[in-house]
Parts: structure tokens; sequence; C-alpha cells
């Protein structure tokens, strides 16, 4: 695939495609948007039930611990350890004004699917 100005491949996408490299490595332009909304629907539905939540203490566990449970049961693992305190409580206030960017970015860093075929 050739870049933007027709010069030659594009360093951005992969050899002989208009998709951009990717962490997931997927390689069709539609699942790679199919796995872009997946992992901000992540953060929109977590940032979202935050708002919401019913407890004084213990929400932050709950939520984890169903979020961990959903990631796991669509075949994903999610490592709790790699979210940095001091960014984790501004992605959450952020995200009750429907900024979901710090959510995003957080989840990108700690969730990881299976390899494709």
């Amino acid at each position: 695939m050739l870049d933007k100005y027709g010069v030659g491949q594009d360093p951005y996408c992969y050899p002989g495609s208009g998709v951009l490299r990717n962490r997931l490595d997927l390689l069709d332009e539609a699942r790679l948007h199919e796995a872009e909304r997946e992992l901000s629907e992540i953060a929109e539905v977590y940032g979202d039930l935050n708002v919401i939540h019913p407890f004084r203490e213990g929400n932050g566990r709950a939520q984890r611990i169903l979020f961990e449970q959903i990631i796991v049961n669509a075949g994903g693992s999610v490592n709790w350890w790699l979210v940095k305190d001091a960014a984790w409580i501004p992605a959450n206030i952020d995200a009750v004004a429907c900024d979901y960017s710090g959510l995003e970015a957080i989840f990108q860093r700690c969730i990881s699917t299976p390899a494709r075929p």
C-alpha cells in the first residue's frame, strides 16, 4: 500500500496494506476498528458505573472484580497492577464529565487479548 503521497509503503502500516500497525497485531481494518470500539466501550461503561456506585466503600474493588470477569469471559486478561494510582483517580474523575480518554489509556495498558490465528 502506498503512503498518502503515492511514493512507497506507508511505514505506519503493515506491509502491503493500509492497516495501521497496532498492539493487537490485527491485519484486518474492520476488526481493528471493532477492537478499538471494544476497548473504548470498557472505559465508558466503567466510568459510568463508577458514577452511580451504590456503596460508601468497596465500589472500586467490586467494579474491578466485575470487569475482570467480563474481560476474562470475553477471552482476554487484565493486569490491575499496571494501573497507576496517580493516573487512576483523575481518569475516573474525568469520566464523570464523559471524558473517557484517561480510562481508555489505562485499559489499553492493562487489558490484553489472545493472539488471533
